[in-house]
């Protein structure tokens, strides 16, 4: 099948491999938070482990991201996909025969490389198959299925979850993957453009930033992850902490040194003298440190605290994603006309969603008022939708062209490794306030489940936290902004 350019008629029949490809890996993050529980009871798993099973996906997510955008450059986009299918495919697979959590912690890991590799090819096929408006609507359709697959992976984790055994429920979960994977791949190779796209200059990535970045997480991940399994969490080895800063350090001047020489770097001195970028990414990857690790929480209270059947807990969530879709598609008039206060306001609404769900569950700590959680959820989501993509817009605007790119892969990575710092401070904070009797069990008695909400609500502490200093850099930026103006509007 001969596949069109961006000037001949819209290839939709490619667009939908695309879709397919990137729903199956977006699906597998919030789709995965549901099956915790079971997959403790089934492998025994600690609550570290827990920790690495999710948080390893993130991680392996985000240091691939920079390589994997290069590589689709050089080798070709449609290759590089159909790799990435097989890839995710068949990790998927060993995740689901995993004969251990250490297994499936190394499988997880391998899952996130590839679902990390595939993300940058989507995005670069839809702006080479598509141009003017019919790129506008492709990008609107991508978006939306990030909604839906947001919003479908509770639900239909929760009703696996619900109909199998135990023995086989988290399984499918991720087996599901396969026989979708084996369709994919070879639509792939067929409806894709597959020649390669070589670019000007010498193939380089800039391993040794990419690695000290990743070092640096991985030290801050660490003591957290330790903490969480020990009975006293002042014992972790915390001195990790020094070191990660030694590596911060370490990026910072290899980045300088390496952009001297000519070489292409992660985080070049020109987004560092770009106040709106600065701020903007500030905003996003503290509220991706406050948001991601939210919903591995929710689901360790939802199931095991409240003792709710999975597919119900996949519903009461199922509001936060509906309000994000709804926000999401208004966002889009919205944006130009307020600018980063909506983003200012997304924030508002989403801590006070956040904090209203934290009132409810101090104030009926046994679980008797869940029915008011999808409301409160719902204006959440709302505000989540009013944040996460009009922040990236806003964030990118005053960078030139020429380092849109370079930006736009730096801030995903960094909220890339946000996320993956949510997951283990949000379930270190959840664990530590449980007795050690309860990290690997459900609650039984009101006073257990008692347990589980103070955990829960002290989880939320954090999160709100982590809003209130987002929504004090959005004022930042909204006043920054204004005096910028008033500057220009004089001259």
């Amino acid at each position: 099948m001969t596949v069109s350019s961006p000037a001949s008629a819209p290839n939709w029949s490619a667009f939908r491999v695309l879709l397919a490809g990137g729903f199956m890996t977006l699906l597998d993050v919030s789709i995965v938070n549901v099956a915790l529980p079971s997959i403790t009871l089934n492998l025994d798993a600690s609550a570290s482990q827990l920790q690495w099973i999710v948080a390893g996906y993130s991680l392996a997510f985000a240091l691939i991201l920079l390589p994997a955008g290069r590589l689709g450059d050089i080798f070709g986009r449609g290759r590089i996909f159909a790799l990435a299918i097989a890839g995710f495919t068949f990790s998927s697979l060993a995740c689901g025969l995993a004969p251990s959590a250490v297994w499936l912690i190394i499988f997880r890991f391998l899952q996130g490389t590839f679902a990390g590799l595939l993300n940058p090819q989507v995005l670069g096929l839809i702006q080479e198959l598509f141009s003017g408006p019919d790129r506008g609507r492709a990008f609107g359709y991508n978006g939306a299925s990030i909604g839906v697959s947001t919003a479908l992976g509770p639900v239909l984790g929760g009703l696996i979850i619900s109909l199998l055994p135990l023995t086989w429920g988290w399984r499918v979960i991720f087996l599901i993957n396969v026989p979708i994977g084996l369709f994919v791949v070879p639509l792939a190779l067929r409806r894709l453009p597959l020649n390669s796209h070589k670019r000007v200059g010498k193939l380089y990535f800039d391993l040794p930033g990419l690695g000290l970045m990743g070092a640096s997480t991985l030290l801050i991940m660490l003591p957290l992850i330790i903490a969480t399994q020990d009975a006293t969490p002042l014992n972790a080895p915390w001195w990790m902490l020094l070191f990660a800063v030694v590596s911060a350090v370490g990026f910072a001047f290899w980045e300088s040194f390496s952009e001297k020489r000519d070489n292409d770097v992660l985080m070049p001195k020109k987004l560092l003298k770009t106040t709106s970028f600065i701020l903007g990414a500030g905003i996003g990857t503290v509220y991706f440190v406050g948001f991601s690790g939210y919903f591995v929480a929710l689901n360790l209270y939802l199931l095991n605290g409240l003792g709710l059947p999975a597919w119900k807990a996949g519903l009461i969530q199922l509001p936060f994603a509906l309000g994000g879709i709804i926000s999401s598609v208004l966002s889009g008039r919205l944006l130009v006309r307020a600018g980063r206060l909506l983003v200012a306001s997304g924030l508002f609404f989403t801590l006070l969603g956040m904090g209203a769900v934290c009132a409810l569950v101090l104030f009926a700590p046994t679980g008797g008022m869940t029915w008011l959680l999808p409301f409160f959820f719902f204006i959440a989501g709302c505000g989540n939708g009013f944040v996460i993509s009009p922040n990236v817009t806003l964030t990118l605007e005053e960078i030139p062209l020429s380092g849109a790119s370079t930006a736009a892969a730096l801030l995903q990575i960094i909220q890339r490794i946000g996320t993956t710092l949510s997951i283990t401070l949000l379930t270190l904070v959840f664990f530590a306030a449980l007795p050690l009797s309860l990290r690997t069990q459900a609650a039984t008695s009101d006073l257990e489940r008692t347990y589980f909400s103070h955990a829960f609500a002290a989880a939320l502490g954090v999160i709100q936290v982590a809003m209130g200093l987002a929504l004090c850099l959005a004022i930042v930026d909204i006043f920054q902004r204004r005096k910028v103006s008033g500057r220009e509007s004089k001259n």
